[in-house]
């Protein structure tokens, strides 16, 4: 009985000090005319090893980083993490830390990173036109782009000081859907047009977002597209005319574009390491 506690004792303060064990490297940043990364807080211990990586979009289209496509090359093995992937915004930047499980890392010394699944989405696709949409809903339910978009009407309010409609927004296309928010107008039956106020641009919560919409295939998505009080009194109460939403442009298919792999290297930290 002793021999066995002692024995279990051991495993556990051995188990423990490979928990305690880290090893810090050095951080890494590469850039170019399209996005700049920073590679940092890197770190491993006995059971894994993990960075953040910051992405700064210097592009108006999108970037998409699929972690399941990128390469930890550890000991002559090739591996890749189950991270989700990071979605970065036209000129904006976001972060995601990248976990790599294993055993053995807090005596990997260096070992290399290939960014192989960074992706650019344009934002400058083939536009599809969509059907003119009246508030209240007179024949159909659905704001219809092509075979590809499919926005069923959820709520209306429709009252004189406020026009809001939500949609549930369906892209069934074999490529990647966009919808351009900032382009989706009201028009009076006077003529006149009034764009959509439910944008990021002017939400200060959402400052430096796109107001475009990506979608990809079988995805659905809640839109919201909102209106003021209108100018020009009761002949433009909205609680009493007929609204017609016109799309324009507003619906796009685009694909996206492998960047090259990216080999980022990773070396120990002798100052970090001290500390």
């Amino acid at each position: 009985m002793n021999k066995f506690l002692l024995t279990f004792f051991a495993f556990g303060i051995l188990g423990f000090s490979h928990a305690q064990d880290q090893l810090f490297y050095k951080s890494t940043t590469f850039e170019n005319g399209d996005y700049s990364l920073i590679l940092d807080d890197a770190v491993s211990t006995y059971g894994s090893t993990k960075f953040k990586l910051k992405i700064a979009n210097k592009t108006a289209d999108f970037l998409v980083l699929k972690p399941a496509e990128c390469v930890f090359k550890i000991n002559g093995k090739n591996s890749s993490s189950i991270d989700n992937d990071l979605v970065i915004q036209p000129n904006s930047s976001d972060s995601r830390v990248l976990t790599m499980p294993g055993s053995g890392f807090d005596k990997v010394l260096n070992y290399t990173f290939v960014m192989s699944g960074l992706y650019k989405i344009s934002t400058g696709g083939a536009a599809i036109k969509a059907n003119d949409f009246k508030l209240p809903p007179a024949e159909t339910m659905v704001m219809r782009a092509g075979d590809v978009f499919f926005c069923t009407m959820d709520t209306l309010i429709k009252l004189s000081e406020k026009t809001s409609v939500t949609f549930d927004c369906l892209y069934s296309g074999d490529k990647i859907g966009m919808i351009d928010l900032s382009k989706i107008t009201v028009k009076l039956p006077n003529g006149n047009e009034y764009p959509n106020q439910k944008l990021n641009a002017n939400n200060p919560a959402t400052k430096g977002k796109t107001d475009f919409v990506m979608l990809s295939k079988g995805q659905t998505q809640k839109i919201t597209f909102e209106w003021g009080r209108m100018p020009g009194g009761k002949a433009t109460d909205m609680s009493k005319i007929e609204l017609v939403i016109l799309a324009h442009d507003a619906f796009t298919e685009t694909t996206k574009q492998r960047t090259g792999a990216l080999p980022l290297e990773l070396k120990y930290d002798e100052v970090k390491n001290k500390q």
